[in-house]
C-alpha cells in the first residue's frame, strides 16, 4: 500500500460511521484497522526505524482503549491519569498550530422564536453563571462552559447538525492575540504526506475523536470519552488555549475544501469568576452582532457571483453558496463592525 492509499484509508475511518456496533466495538475495529493498514506501507516508502515506529503506534493504541474501558468502569480519574501519561509520553509527536491574531471566526447560535433584539452579548460562550445549562459535548462536559467556533458559517451547521437556517444567527469573532492550539483535525493530502512521521502517531488521536455519535438523543455519548479528556488535558496545560478540530459530522452533500469543515474549542480559563464571560476569553475576541440568512437577505439581496474560469471550484461554489455570503455580508463593514465584549 502506498502512502497515498493509506491516506485515502483513513477517509473511512475518520469518521467511522457504523450504527450497528457500540462504541468500545467501533473504536476497537477502527484502531485495529489502522494499525494493519499501516503495517501494510510498501517497502520502499517506509520511513527509517520503522519496525520501532509500528511498536510505538500500536503502544498508543492499546492505551486508547484501556483508557477508554477505564472509563466505561466508571473510573473516570483512572482514565484520565492513564491519558495524561499517554500524552507525556508521546508529547513529541502531537501537532500544535498557532493562528495568528486577526484570524476570522464564525460562532452560530439558533434563536427559534425570537428575530429581533439579538446581539452580540447573545453570541459568545454560555454565561459562567448559567453553566447549569451546559450539557455535554464532543469537547466539553456538563457545566463547564467552552467558546465553540467554526473556521466558515458551514462548519458551524454541521457541527450543530443542520439547524433550520432561518433560525440561525452567526456572528464574526476575531482573535486579538495569537491562539496555541492542539491540532486534531484531518489534515489534507499534502500536509499528511509532508509530514507523514508526526502523523502517524497523531491519527490514532484523530480516529478516536471523530466517531460519530451512535444516537444524538442518548444522555451518555462514549464517543466523548477521548475528545473529553483532551479538553480536560488543555484546561490543565496554560500554555494552550484549544483544540482545532474537523467536525464528524460527514456529509457530502457539498463540495466544499476539507478547511470548511473545521471548528475549534476553547475551554474558560476563569472558572471561578463570578462574571458573566471568562473576562481571560474576552479579552481574546472582538464580536459583530448577529446576522441571520433570511433577513440579510430581505434586506439586501446577495450580489451574483459567476467566479473566474481559473478559480477552484470548491472555493467557488463555496463563495457563491449563502455561507459564503452571509460570510460575506458579515465581513462588510458597512453593515457589521466588531465590538468588545463588555
Amino acid at each position: 500500500m502506498s502512502v497515498q492509499e493509506f491516506y485515502n484509508e483513513l477517509k473511512n475511518l475518520a469518521p467511522y460511521n457504523n450504527q450497528n456496533l457500540e462504541y468500545r466495538d467501533t473504536l476497537s475495529k477502527i484502531l485495529k484497522t489502522y494499525v494493519e493498514n499501516l503495517s501494510s506501507i510498501d517497502e520502499d516508502e517506509k520511513i527509517h526505524n520503522w519496525e520501532k515506529h509500528i511498536r510505538n503506534v500500536d503502544n498508543i493504541v492499546k492505551r486508547l482503549k484501556d483508557i477508554a474501558m477505564a472509563s466505561y468502569k466508571g473510573q473516570p480519574s483512572s482514565a484520565y491519569n492513564k491519558f495524561k501519561y499517554l500524552i507525556k509520553d508521546f508529547s513529541n509527536n502531537l501537532i500544535f498550530t498557532i493562528l495568528n491574531k486577526d484570524t476570522h471566526f464564525y460562532r452560530m447560535r439558533v434563536f427559534e422564536k425570537q428575530r429581533t433584539n439579538i446581539t452580540y452579548e447573545d453570541m459568545f460562550h454560555i454565561p459562567i453563571n448559567k453553566r447549569r445549562t451546559v450539557k455535554t459535548q464532543r469537547y466539553s462536559t456538563p457545566g463547564y462552559p467552552c467558546l465553540y467556533l467554526g473556521t466558515s458559517i458551514y462548519s458551524c451547521w454541521e457541527e450543530m447538525c443542520r439547524p433550520f437556517m432561518n433560525n440561525c444567527w452567526v456572528s464574526l469573532l476575531k482573535n486579538t492575540e495569537n491562539l496555541n492550539l492542539l491540532d486534531l483535525r484531518f489534515p489534507s493530502e499534502e500536509i499528511f504526506t509532508n509530514n507523514f512521521q508526526k502523523y502517524i502517531y497523531v491519527f490514532p488521536f484523530i480516529i478516536s475523536c471523530m466517531i460519530p455519535v451512535k444516537n444524538v438523543d442518548d444522555i451518555y455519548k462514549p464517543e466523548y470519552i477521548i475528545p473529553q479528556l483532551f479538553i480536560e488535558w488543555i484546561i490543565n496545560n496554560e500554555n494552550y488555549d484549544g483544540i482545532f478540530y474537523t467536525t464528524s459530522h460527514k456529509n457530502n452533500d457539498f463540495d466544499y475544501s476539507l478547511r470548511k469543515n473545521e471548528n475549534i474549542a476553547i475551554p474558560i480559563k476563569s472558572p471561578l469568576d463570578k462574571a458573566k464571560y471568562c473576562p481571560i476569553l474576552k479579552r481574546m475576541f472582538l464580536i459583530t452582532n448577529p446576522a441571520n440568512n433570511e433577513i440579510e437577505q430581505l434586506r439586501d439581496p446577495y450580489p451574483i457571483d459567476g467566479g473566474d474560469l481559473d478559480e477552484n471550484i470548491q472555493e467557488l461554489n463555496y463563495r457563491t453558496s449563502n455561507f459564503g455570503c452571509l460570510e460575506g455580508r458579515l465581513n462588510d463593514n458597512r453593515y457589521y463592525q466588531l465590538h468588545e465584549l463588555p
